[in-house]
């Protein structure tokens, strides 16, 4: 008897490991033939997508906002010193600014660091650049599973001291990705 008791849980094991369940919300930005903001940092709507061992994917709540600088064109940000945030707004289609975007302490200061990777050069050989960037991740600050606009209003200060002013306003749409993916022993089998 144990050994059919075996055999049954290594099959459900085998089978439920082949199976990926999903339910994620995606925040995709709306962006217009005449879209361009070189010059302003990046955003990405981190959904803190958690998985478990039987193969569930989720999204959890309350989502985050990362924030990149060089954005377009990384040679500017050898002269950036730090980025300050004077506004920094999540609002939703029905007006309501999300509370985690209220609870922020502005104006925040996000201090620039050095990134060494390395690039190919057209012969092959790898170069180790150095540039400076700018990376936050402002946690908490999307609680709705819903379309949103993101303001927010700044400044970068150079090096020498002079400041750059900016502005960003995105509409994020969000949809569901809710499927199943199954992978049969013939798919194993077919990338070994």
């Amino acid at each position: 008897m144990k050994t059919k008791s075996y055999v049954l849980f290594s099959i459900f094991t085998l089978l439920s490991s082949c199976i990926t369940r999903y339910d994620r919300a995606e925040f995709d930005p709306v962006r217009d033939k005449n879209y361009a903001q070189t010059g302003t940092p990046s955003t990405y709507i981190n959904t803190n997508d958690t998985s478990g061992w039987n193969g569930f994917i989720k999204s959890t709540k309350p989502y985050d906002i990362w924030l990149h600088y060089p954005n377009a064109h990384p040679e500017t940000a050898a002269y950036i010193e730090s980025v300050v945030l004077t506004k920094f707004t999540v609002t939703y289609a029905d007006g309501t600014v999300d509370p985690g975007t209220k609870a922020l302490n502005l104006p925040m200061r996000i201090k620039t660091f050095v990134y060494q990777g390395p690039d190919r050069n057209p012969d092959g050989s790898i170069n180790h650049s150095k540039d400076r960037r700018i990376e936050k991740e402002i946690i908490g600050v999307v609680s709705r599973d819903e379309p949103f606009t993101l303001q927010i209003e700044g400044r970068f200060t150079k090096y020498s001291g002079t400041t750059i002013p900016f502005k960003i306003k995105t509409k994020y749409n969000m949809q569901w990705d809710r499927r199943i993916d199954i992978v049969t022993l013939f798919d194993i089998i077919a990338n070994i």
